[in-house]
C-alpha cells in the first residue's frame, strides 16, 4: 500500500524526472489507518491464538515507552571477494538472516569463500525509527481480582514519541508472534527453542484519547455514547441528542441536591462529605496564564477520622464512578509507585520509563487510602503532582516530565486510632502543613453516640440488607417480580416505546415506500419530515423517562448516567468568575485569614501562625485555598452547566469550604468541642504539670489519691479527670490494677 501511494505521488510530482532520482529526492510516505468505531476494539483479555496476523483494535493505557532506537529495513551484506547482497527485514520484531554461503555464481573466483562470508555495511544499509511501547488495559475496566495484562506493541517511523507513559490510547495494530530472546531457561535449564511464542503488536495507527486539557475529549464522548445508549436501551445515539439531554437534566431547579444524594447513596448521612465529592467529580476550570504558567482545575480532598465512618466507601464509590479513576493504599505504595519509575528491560539492558498511581489517573481521580501509613519521604513525592499536576523524573540517564492531571481523593486515621477530643489537631494530625496546603477540603469525620442519628442508621443500613436479600431470593424466579423492581426510567421507557414502537412501524413502512418510489435517491420533503418527526418523538421519550425519574422523592442518579454527566460538561463546560462572584471571594479570603490568625475576636483564636505557638493548630489558610474556593464555585457553575459562576455558587463554594477546612483549623484550635477554649486549656495544662511533678519516672499512686490531692488545692474533678485522661492518651501515663494505680512510665 504504501508503495502504490509513493508511486502515485511520484507521477503527480515528479514527471519530468527519472525514476530513480524520484526515488531518491521523495520524502518517505507511511500509511497510518484511523477507525472511529468505538464497539469494535477488543479487549487484551479477548485477544488468542485465532487472531494472530488480524488487524485488531484495542484501548488501554501507555504504562512505558522506550527510547527510539534504528530498525534495519533493508540490510546490506558485504562479502570477501566483494559481492554484495541486499537483505529486506521485516517490520516489527522480525529479524533476518545473512546467507551462509557466497551467493556469487560458481566458479567466478578461483578461491572459494569461507561459510558465514558476508558483514553487515550499516553505511549501506537502510534503517527508520522504532519504538516499543507496553499497553496495559485501562484500570476502570479491569475485572474485580484481577492483574492488569500488558501487550507489548512496536510504533515506527511517524509513529514513534507521540504519546508517553500515562496516555490512554486507541490503537489499530496486527496481532503478531516473535520468539522472545534473553536468557530463559526451560523446566531442565536448557534454553527455551519450542514453538511457544510471544504476542506483540505491530501498530499501524494510534490516537491519543487524553487532550491536552484536563478533560479526555475522545475517551469522554466515546464513554459518553456507551453510558446513553445503555441507560436508555438504544444502539446509537448523536451528538445532538446527548447536548439536549444533559441539558434537560441541568435545568432542573434542584440538580445539585439530586446530585448530592447521588453520591454513595449506601451511607447514610455525611452530606457535607457527598457535597464535596460531587464537586471533585466535577472539577473546576484548568487555566493557563499569559506567562505560560498554568493552575489547575482538579480538587483535592482529604477524609480524616475514626474507623467506621466510611471513608474507604467514599473512595470506592469514586473509583468505581469516575470514568477514569486509580485506586491504592498508602501502605502498599512507594513513591516510585505513586508517581514514576524506571526500570530496565532484561533482554536488551535498556531502562523504560513507567508511571505510577499518579500518571495513570491523568484526567481522573487518584483515590489514596491509608493516607497516614505512608512513610514521610512518599507523601512529599507527590507534592509536585498535587499542585503542579506533573512528576519530574531524573533517573538513570532519562530526563522528562509526566503529565499528572488528576485530582486526590485520601482516606485517613488520626495518630491514636480515633479523634481524640483532649488533644489538639496538631498532636493527632501528624501531616506537615506542606502537605496540607494542597488539600482543597479536609474533613474531620468523627463517630460520636446519638440516640436519634444511631436510630437512623440502623434503619437505613438495615433496609439495604433486606433489599439486597430479596433481590437474590428472587433474582429470575418470575417475571412479575422483575418488572415490579425495575427502575422508575426503565418503566418509563417500556410504557413510551410501545407507543413509540407503532408509530416507528409506520413511519418505517413510509419510509420504505418512498425509498421504491425515489430511485434518483433524493429524499422528499414528507421522508425527511417523517425522520424528523420520529426523532424529537425518541428526544421526548427520554426526556419524559428522565423527568419520572428525577420528579420521585428523594430521587438519585445512577452512577453511570452521573459519570457521563460529569464527563460531558467537563470537556465542553469551562466556568470563569463573575464581577460579583469576584467581591465575595475577596471578602471572604481576607475574613477567613483574619479569623484563622485569631485578630477576629477571641472566639477564633486558633490559626496556622499563632496557633503553630499556642493552640497547635496545622491547618494552614493560604492563597491556596483562596483558589481552592475558587474551584469548588466553578464546580457548582459545571453542575448546571453555567459558563458564568455567579455570587449564588461563590456562596454555596464558602459554605461547604466554611463546614470542611475551617471547620477543620477550628477543630485545632479547641482542645475540648464546645467546652475548652484557650483559658481552659491552659489550667488543664496546669494540672498536667502537678500530675508530672508529683510522679518520678516509674513511679505510681492511686488514682484516688492523686485527685483528692489535686482538688484539695482547688481544681475542679472535671477538670482533673481531663488532665488525666490526656496524659493517659499521651503514652506518659498508664492505668494499672484495673484502672486503679497511675503510674509513670516516661
Amino acid at each position: 500500500m504504501e508503495t502504490a501511494a509513493a508511486e502515485v505521488i511520484a507521477g503527480l510530482k515528479y514527471k519530468t524526472l527519472p525514476r530513480d532520482q524520484v526515488m531518491r529526492e521523495m520524502p518517505p510516505i507511511q500509511i497510518i489507518l484511523v477507525s472511529s468505531g468505538g464497539s469494535s476494539s477488543k479487549s487484551l483479555r479477548e485477544l488468542s491464538a485465532d487472531s494472530v496476523s488480524s488487524l485488531v483494535r484495542l484501548r488501554g493505557i501507555v504504562v512505558s515507552a522506550s527510547k527510539v532506537r534504528s530498525k534495519a529495513l533493508v540490510l546490506v551484506g558485504k562479502c570477501r571477494c566483494g559481492h554484495t547482497v541486499h537483505i529486506p527485514v521485516g517490520p516489527g520484531f522480525t529479524g533476518a538472516a545473512m546467507p551462509n554461503k557466497c551467493q556469487r555464481a560458481e566458479g567466478s573466483v578461483a578461491q572459494p569463500c569461507p561459510y558465514n562470508p558476508y558483514v553487515v555495511v550499516p553505511d549501506e544499509s537502510t534503517f527508520s525509527d522504532q519504538q516499543t511501547l507496553k499497553i496495559q488495559e485501562n484500570p476502570e475496566e479491569l475485572p474485580s481480582g484481577e492483574l492488569p495484562r500488558t501487550i507489548l506493541a512496536t510504533a515506527s517511523r511517524y509513529l514513534c514519541n507521540i504519546v508517553q507513559p500515562g496516555t490512554r490510547i486507541s490503537v489499530l495494530g496486527i496481532y503478531s508472534i516473535f520468539q522472545a530472546g534473553g536468557k530463559r531457561q526451560g523446566l531442565k535449564g536448557r534454553e527455551e527453542k519450542t514453538g511457544v511464542k510471544r504476542a506483540y503488536l505491530r501498530l499501524v495507527g494510534i490516537e491519543s484519547l487524553t487532550e491536552t486539557d484536563s478533560s479526555s475529549s475522545a475517551l469522554t464522548t466515546t464513554f459518553t455514547r456507551d453510558v446513553l445508549c445503555r441507560t436508555f436501551k438504544i444502539s446509537a445515539i448523536d451528538d445532538g441528542q446527548i447536548n439536549r439531554i444533559f441539558k434537560h437534566i441541568a435545568s432542573k431547579p434542584n440538580l445539585i441536591d439530586i446530585i448530592k444524594r447521588s453520591v454513595a447513596p449506601a451511607l447514610f448521612g455525611h452530606d457535607t462529605v457527598k457535597l464535596g465529592l460531587a464537586c471533585q467529580l466535577f472539577g473546576g476550570s484548568r487555566k493557563s496564564f499569559p506567562d505560560g504558567t498554568k493552575c489547575r482545575g482538579d480538587i483535592n480532598i482529604l477524609l480524616m477520622g475514626d474507623p467506621g465512618v466510611g471513608k474507604s466507601q467514599f473512595l470506592k464509590w469514586m473509583h468505581k464512578t469516575a470514568p477514569v479513576a486509580v485506586y491504592t493504599s498508602g501502605k502498599g505504595s512507594s513513591a516510585a509507585g505513586l508517581t514514576a519509575a524506571v526500570t530496565k528491560d532484561l533482554g536488551s539492558g535498556e531502562f523504560y520509563l513507567e508511571g505510577g498511581a499518579m500518571v495513570l489517573s491523568d484526567g481522573g481521580v487518584c483515590c489514596i487510602d491509608e493516607f497516614d501509613k505512608m512513610s514521610d519521604t512518599d507523601r512529599v513525592a507527590i507534592h509536585e503532582a498535587m499542585e503542579q499536576q506533573t512528576v519530574s523524573v531524573a533517573k538513570a540517564g532519562i530526563t522528562t516530565i509526566l503529565n499528572a492531571r488528576s485530582s486526590v481523593l485520601a482516606a485517613a486515621n488520626p495518630v491514636s486510632g480515633r479523634y481524640d477530643d483532649l488533644r489538639s489537631a496538631a498532636e493527632q494530625i501528624e501531616f506537615q502543613s506542606t502537605i496540607l496546603s494542597r488539600f482543597d477540603l479536609i474533613y474531620i469525620m468523627k463517630d460520636r453516640p446519638s440516640v436519634e442519628a444511631d436510630q437512623k442508621v440502623a434503619e437505613h443500613v438495615i433496609s439495604l440488607h433486606e433489599r439486597a436479600t430479596v433481590l437474590n431470593d428472587h433474582l429470575g424466579s418470575s417475571i412479575d417480580v422483575i418488572t415490579s423492581n425495575l427502575s422508575l426510567i426503565e418503566a418509563a421507557q417500556m410504557v413510551i416505546g410501545a407507543s413509540l414502537d407503532s408509530k416507528t412501524t409506520e413511519k418505517d413502512e413510509t419510509s420504505s415506500k418512498d425509498e421504491e418510489d425515489e430511485e434518483d435517491g433524493e429524499e422528499t420533503k414528507e421522508s425527511k419530515a417523517l425522520k424528523k418527526a420520529a426523532s424529537a418523538r425518541r428526544d421526548q421519550s427520554y426526556l419524559s423517562s428522565l423527568d419520572i425519574q428525577l420528579a420521585a422523592p428523594n430521587s438519585t442518579i445512577d452512577g453511570s448516567l452521573l459519570s457521563a454527566y460529569a464527563s460531558y460538561t467537563r470537556q465542553y463546560i469551562h466556568p470563569r468568575l463573575g464581577e460579583s462572584a469576584v467581591d465575595r471571594l475577596k471578602d471572604a479570603y481576607i475574613r477567613m485569614r483574619k479569623e484563622a490568625d485569631g485578630d477576629e475576636g477571641k472566639s477564633a483564636p486558633g490559626s496556622v501562625f499563632r496557633s503553630k505557638r499556642k493552640s497547635g493548630s496545622t491547618v494552614p489558610i493560604t492563597v491556596r485555598q483562596l483558589e481552592a474556593m475558587v474551584r469548588i464555585a466553578e464546580a457548582f457553575a459545571r453542575i448546571e452547566m453555567k459558563e458564568l459562576v455567579t455570587e449564588e455558587h461563590v456562596e454555596r463554594a464558602i459554605e461547604l469550604f466554611s463546614e470542611s477546612t475551617m471547620a477543620a483549623v477550628r477543630t485545632g484550635a479547641v482542645v475540648v468541642e464546645g467546652m475548652m477554649g484557650t483559658a481552659a486549656q491552659k489550667d488543664v495544662e496546669e494540672v498536667k504539670e502537678l500530675v508530672r511533678n508529683r510522679l518520678p519516672y516509674g513511679a505510681s499512686i492511686g488514682v484516688k489519691h492523686i485527685r483528692a490531692d489535686l482538688m484539695s488545692r482547688g481544681k475542679s474533678m472535671g477538670l482533673v479527670d481531663k488532665a488525666l485522661y490526656s496524659l493517659i492518651r499521651e503514652r506518659n501515663f498508664e492505668l494499672i490494677k484495673q484502672g486503679n494505680i497511675l503510674r509513670r512510665i516516661r
